[in-house]
């Protein structure tokens, strides 16, 4: 998928395609993205990105966990006391054990 595409689905509205073309490019920078075909779509050519297949599963499960760890250090107090206590510690230790802080 390219920026666009992902800022133009379901799950990306609201943010500016600019913001995941600098995340996408970051990504392929660091081997996590291969850079696909560029397709012409409307007088402008559109990359699309896919993950790179040799990439480690670890590393994959490390990025998700600190991803959702960055969710919810921004996630409202009064959501935190509903989430239950111990899933979010157990998301903590795990995001601490790949060697990244929560």
């Amino acid at each position: 998928m390219s920026p666009a595409e992902l800022a133009n689905s379901k799950i990306g509205k609201g943010i500016r395609v600019e913001v995941y073309s600098y995340h996408f490019k970051e990504l392929h920078r660091l081997g996590v993205l291969v850079q696909g075909d560029r397709s012409p779509a409307e007088n402008q050519s559109v990359t699309r990105y896919h993950l790179s297949a040799h990439l480690p599963q670890h590393l994959v499960d490390a990025a998700a966990l600190k991803a959702i760890a960055g969710v919810l250090e921004s996630v409202a107090e009064p959501l935190k006391t509903w989430i239950d206590k111990p899933f979010l510690d157990e998301i903590d230790q795990f995001v601490s054990a790949a060697g990244h802080r929560a």
